[in-house]
């Protein structure tokens, strides 16, 4: 059921990157200790972490849109280095191939 105030999910996520919100994909389960506090139990590799595996996965993802953005920066400065006349005189060459 999708509807603008609710997502009914049926089955886990199969990985971070499908998460939504604070779940745990698959495989992995949060339980609490009271000597340590929260940990993460992860049954597919059978170990167990303190660190919080999303966060983890967080920091993966801001890597990544760091590289976009540094790689559509340069792509930008790129573009906006050429004249108008350059890019008129590439087009028309385009056209005429």
């Amino acid at each position: 059921m999708d509807d603008a105030l609710s997502v009914v999910r049926y089955t886990k996520p199969q990985s971070f990157a499908d998460c939504i919100g604070n779940e745990l994909p698959l495989g992995w389960e949060e339980a609490y200790d009271p000597q340590i506090g929260p940990y993460y139990i992860n049954h597919v590799n059978q170990v167990t972490q303190i660190e919080d595996p999303r966060l983890e996965w967080l920091s993966i993802q801001e890597a990544m849109l760091r590289e976009y953005l540094h790689t559509a920066q340069e792509a930008l400065e790129a573009s906006s280095a050429r004249s108008p006349r350059q890019i008129a005189l590439e087009c028309d060459g385009a056209d005429n191939t």
